[in-house]
């Protein structure tokens, strides 16, 4: 592989996640792609990650590893851009594994036409309780190529919807960009990544959606419900926000029912869940103004969302707290 290929920082927010350490730094040192470093952040691990990490270091060169006071994901992902030499980021989250090809592969696509932006598809590996993988589910993306700067601006939306601009995992950044105009994640416990990405996507110029699959995200049956806490629905309300706002800013009109329809389906329906199977109050997040508009306006396709979206829109709160649980029951069973 000629030497005179870009270098690509992996970035790896690393808290309490022992047991899976070593197989997802395995998994990096294995890359066909050789022409990285990895910068491991340490987020107040209490559970031996950092003696993992610096265990691995120690035999491998192209990796470092920081320590930080426990802050969350989002600000463990700025300081490694902080640290990052390369030309270009790709993150990894630590509890997850990547084939052998997937930075090759990411390179060689991001070359091909200098696109600032290359997002990939994935792999859902759902264990059970005790860690034992029970089902492995492909996510490909289309194969998506835009340098139009208005049709860009224009798919956002459906992008977004299509789970291709979520996670900041499998995908490939510019540093210049990052840095040009100062793309950092917020400071929030969940979803930090969702801002990221649409802090990003506003300042490209070009992107590749691929379908190729080299990713393997980790889950197990308990984290169906998601780990949002009661007051998520207040992040979700400034997502929201932000994305309309930065539509105002493109002078494009956002599709609100879509738009709408994506976060019912997969943040204020995961929010809920959660809230209903730890027997949370689910009143104050459905009177949010901003939930509110966002229940009146999404369109969901699925007859359960449907029926749930009647519940909250009539109120019926204490049914929509059984059905939320039993939905979800449903799911766990399914998987």
């Amino acid at each position: 592989m000629s030497s005179n290929l870009p270098l690509v920082s992996i970035i790896l927010p690393t808290y309490n996640v022992a047991e899976f350490l070593n197989q997802c730094l395995d998994s990096i040192d294995a890359q066909t792609y050789r022409n990285y470093e990895v910068i491991i952040i340490i987020d107040g691990a209490t559970d031996g990650s950092y003696e993992i990490a610096k265990k691995y270091c120690e035999s491998h060169e192209k990796f470092s590893v920081y320590w930080q006071e426990n802050a969350g994901s989002g600000p463990a992902r700025n300081a490694g851009l902080l640290k990052a030499q390369g030309e270009f980021v790709m993150f990894v989250d630590p509890d997850d594994w990547i084939n052998k090809d997937l930075l090759e592969k990411l390179v060689n696509i991001q070359v091909s036409k200098n696109f600032d932006f290359v997002s990939s598809g994935k792999y859902f590996v759902t264990f059970d309780n005790s860690w034992n993988a029970i089902s492995t589910k492909k996510m490909p993306n289309e194969d998506i190529e835009i340098e139009n700067l208005d049709a860009l601006r224009s798919r956002y939306v459906e992008f977004l919807s299509k789970g291709y601009l979520s996670s900041p995992t499998h995908k490939l950044y510019k540093m210049s960009i990052i840095r040009e105009y100062g793309v950092f994640f917020p400071d929030f416990r969940r979803s930090q990544d969702i801002a990221f990405n649409y802090r990003y996507y506003e300042r490209i110029k070009s992107v590749c959606i691929s379908s190729f699959c080299g990713y393997n995200y980790r889950r197990s049956l308990k984290d169906l419900a998601g780990k949002m806490k009661p007051d998520y629905y207040k992040i979700l309300s400034a997502l929201y926000g932000d994305i309309i706002g930065m539509h105002e800013r493109w002078e494009i009109k956002v599709n609100v029912p879509a738009l709408s329809t994506y976060f019912f389906n997969i943040r204020l329906i995961g929010n809920l869940q959660r809230c209903a199977d730890n027997d949370w109050n689910i009143k104050e997040i459905l009177e949010n103004p901003v939930v509110n508009n966002i229940v009146h306006e999404a369109r969901p396709a699925a007859i359960q969302n449907k029926f749930l979206r009647f519940c909250f829109l009539n109120k019926f709160y204490g049914l929509s707290s059984i059905l939320l649980k039993l939905i979800l029951s449903l799911k766990r069973k399914r998987v």
